[in-house]
C-alpha cells in the first residue's frame, strides 16, 4: 500500500473506532446517532475532515458525488452536526496526530510550539461571548480563538484547545493541554511571552517537562528585582510564590530575596490552604536579537543548554506562525460555514485535523528521490505547501489515487531562497460570505 493510502486508512480507522463507541460523542449518549440517516456518524466526522471552502450545499453535493439519492439536505446535515458533542473532534485530532513520533531534536528531545490565533466568523451580534464591534465595519465580527500545540520538526498539531473570543485565556488553555500530555520523552514546550506566566510554568514542570517561553523586561526585572537589565544574562533564580503578605516570612534573611507574591486575582493552581507556599527553579537568559534584546525564561539544565542554543531553540518556534498561514489559507480555516461558535470550533478543529493529513504526505514526499535531487541546483527546494493540500484533500474525498497524489506532490516544488524578510502586517480579515462561495 502506498503511504498516502496507508494514512487515509489510519485517519479511517479512527474514526470507525469512533463510531463504535458513538455515546462517548454525542451530547445526548444512548439517543443521538442511534437512528439509520443518510448522514451518519462516519460521514458526518468526514465530511467536516474533508470539507472545502465552497458553499454548504456545493460540498455535499461533492461528498456524496452528486448523487441527489444520497446527497443529504443542508437541515439534515446541521442536525446532525448539532449532536457532536464539544470534545469529540478534539480527540480525534489528538488521536491522529499520535500516530506521527514527534521529530527529534538532539536525539532525545522534542520540541513543541504552543501558540494562538483567532478566527473571524459571523457576524451575530446574539453570541455575546464571540461578537466584537469593529470600528471599520458597522456589524461588526464574532471570534473563535484557538490555543494550539504544534511539533516544531515535523509541523503536526498535536493538540489545541479552542475557546470563545471573549473568553480568551491563553494561560489556561495551555495548563489544560500540559496536562493532558501523554508523549514518551523529554519535550520542551517553546512560547512567546504571551504565555510567560509562573501558572504555566508550574504546570510544565510538575509534568517533569522543559520550556522555553519569552517574557517581557517588565516581567524580568520583577523577577530579579533589578531595575536595569544588561546587554547579555545568563542566571539562575530560585523563587518562593506565596498569597501571603505577611512580614513575617519576607523577613526571614535567608528567604528575602526569594520570595514573591502573587495575587489572589492572578491563577495559580499549586497554592491553597494546605499548600500556602511553591518553591520554583527558574533560569533568565537575555542575548541579542538584530537590533533590540531578547528575555528567555526556561527549566533547561545550563551545562546541557548554553545560551545560543537557548536562541536557537526559540528561533524554531516561528514554525507554529507559518503553519497558522498554512491552515488558514491553502487549508481553507478562514472558510467557515456557520456562525455559531460550537459549530466554528468543530470546523477549526476539522481543519487542523485535514491540516496534519497534508503535511504527513508533504512530508514523505519531500524525501523522494525527485526531490532530493533539486536539493544540488542553484537553490534548495521544498514543496509546494498549497499544491499538495489540493491534491490530498482530492485524495481524501476519493478523487485521486495514492500514487497519483505522491506525483502531484513530488511535481509541484518551489525553490528556498535564503536571506529574505519581510515586514509583517497585523490586520483583521474579515469573514468571508456564505453567499458569494461557489455553488
Amino acid at each position: 500500500m502506498d503511504y498516502p493510502s496507508r494514512i487515509k486508512a489510519m485517519l479511517e480507522s479512527d474514526i470507525a473506532e469512533m463510531a463504535a463507541h458513538v455515546g462517548d460523542y454525542a451530547v445526548h449518549p444512548g439517543r443521538d446517532f442511534t437512528r439509520k440517516r443518510k448522514l451518519g456518524f462516519s460521514d458526518l466526522i468526514g465530511l467536516l475532515v474533508s470539507m472545502g471552502t465552497g458553499s454548504l450545499s456545493h460540498e455535499l453535493m461533492g461528498y456524496f458525488d452528486y448523487d441527489p439519492k444520497r446527497k443529504p439536505s443542508k437541515s439534515a446535515f446541521c442536525q446532525q452536526r448539532s449532536k457532536l458533542s464539544d470534545g469529540a473532534l478534539r480527540h480525534l485530532l489528538r488521536t491522529f496526530s499520535s500516530r506521527f513520533e514527534l521529530g527529534a531534536y538532539r536525539g532525545g528531545y522534542s520540541l513543541v510550539a504552543c501558540d494562538g490565533s483567532s478566527f473571524c466568523f459571523g457576524p451575530d451580534p446574539s453570541d455575546l461571548r464571540t461578537f466584537h464591534e469593529n470600528r471599520a465595519d458597522t456589524r461588526g465580527h464574532n471570534l473563535m480563538h484557538a490555543v494550539a500545540l504544534c511539533d516544531m520538526m515535523t509541523g503536526i498539531y498535536v493538540d489545541t484547545v479552542v475557546q470563545n473570543g471573549r473568553e480568551k485565556d491563553e494561560f489556561a488553555g495551555m495548563c489544560q493541554m500540559v496536562d493532558a500530555w501523554d508523549r514518551a520523552g523529554k519535550s520542551i514546550f517553546v512560547a512567546d511571552r504571551g504565555f510567560a506566566s509562573y501558572n504555566v510554568f508550574a504546570h510544565i514542570a510538575e509534568a517533569s517537562l522543559f520550556f522555553v517561553i519569552r517574557a517581557k523586561d517588565i516581567n524580568v526585572k520583577r523577577m530579579l528585582r533589578s531595575g536595569e537589565l544588561p546587554d547579555e544574562l545568563d542566571k539562575e533564580v530560585r523563587l518562593v510564590l506565596s498569597h501571603s503578605q505577611a512580614k513575617s516570612k519576607r523577613s526571614q534573611p535567608q528567604r528575602a530575596d526569594d520570595y514573591r507574591l502573587v495575587s489572589r486575582d492572578i491563577n495559580f493552581d499549586y497554592l491553597s490552604k494546605d499548600s500556602p507556599e511553591y518553591e520554583m527553579a527558574l533560569r533568565v537568559v537575555r542575548f541579542p536579537v538584530g537590533k533590540g534584546f531578547e528575555n528567555v525564561v526556561t527549566n533547561l539544565p545550563a551545562d546541557k543548554f548554553d545560551p545560543s542554543e537557548i536562541k536557537e531553540i526559540y528561533r524554531l518556534r516561528w514554525g507554529i506562525e507559518t503553519s497558522f498561514r498554512k491552515l488558514k489559507l491553502n487549508v481553507g480555516a478562514t472558510e467557515l460555514h456557520s456562525k455559531r461558535g460550537l459549530w466554528v470550533a468543530q470546523e477549526i478543529f476539522a481543519r487542523m485535523i485535514l491540516y496534519d493529513f497534508c503535511t504527513a504526505i508533504a512530508l514523505y514526499v519531500a524525501e523522494l528521490p525527485e526531490i532530493a535531487c533539486k536539493r544540488g541546483s542553484k537553490h534548495a527546494h521544498k514543496v509546494n505547501f498549497a499544491d499538495a493540500a489540493r491534491a490530498c484533500c482530492a485524495f481524501l474525498r476519493g478523487r485521486a489515487r495514492g500514487p497519483d497524489v505522491e506525483e502531484l506532490v513530488a511535481g509541484s516544488t518551489s525553490p528556498v531562497r535564503s536571506g529574505r524578510s519581510f515586514h509583517r502586517r497585523h490586520r483583521l480579515r474579515s469573514p468571508s460570505g456564505q453567499i458569494y462561495r461557489p455553488a
